[in-house]
């Protein structure tokens, strides 16, 4: 069955990065499907019923050490790249929004990618915004303008908002000289 699923997540994405024409390493995107897969397959969202809240994820990434430090911020950049990737309404429609789920998957991938020089999650840290438009993408999911501003105000460089708010018929200006 996981083999199955696996195929699914595969086709998907790598549809998906070729659409939306976002680069990532092969073992990323290995790392994708594998997440994608374990999340569908078991109960990778916690033993609790319902959904843990990205703040208490955050406490316990912040309050482990060693190991057990790494494994709870990717739990908590794996949890926040899901839920924004493939559930964007859900997330959209939290007291937080999209912005706080990308921030928070960003910044934990990002302390893994520091504490263990793994590129994996370096590239999905600098990667983010891109990442999750693609999940969405392979979800048929919709990014609604608003989404596509806030995750344009996170990564003013990322070609794949540019383009996608272009296709919505916004003009971004860079006045910054950046990207």
């Amino acid at each position: 069955m996981i083999d199955i699923i696996k195929d699914h997540f595969r086709t998907a994405i790598c549809s998906a990065f070729a659409k939306e024409r976002v680069a990532l390493n092969e073992i990323s995107q290995q790392y994708l499907i594998d997440m994608l897969s374990g999340f569908v397959s078991s109960n990778q969202m916690g033993p609790d019923p319902g959904l843990p809240t990205l703040t208490l994820l955050y406490r316990d990434a912040l309050e482990a050490t060693g190991a057990k430090r790494i494994i709870a911020f990717k739990r908590l950049g794996d949890m926040s790249l899901f839920l924004s990737g493939f559930f964007i309404d859900y997330v959209r429609h939290t007291m937080n929004g999209v912005g706080y789920y990308i921030d928070m998957g960003s910044a934990a991938y990002d302390s893994i990618a520091r504490e263990s020089s793994n590129p994996v999650f370096s590239e999905l840290s600098k990667k983010f915004v891109p990442v999750v438009g693609v999940l969405n993408t392979a979800s048929a999911g919709a990014l609604t303008h608003e989404d596509l501003i806030d995750m344009y105000v996170r990564d003013t460089t990322s070609l794949f908002i540019r383009r996608k708010l272009a296709s919505k018929g916004s003009v971004v200006i860079n006045t910054l000289g950046i990207g």
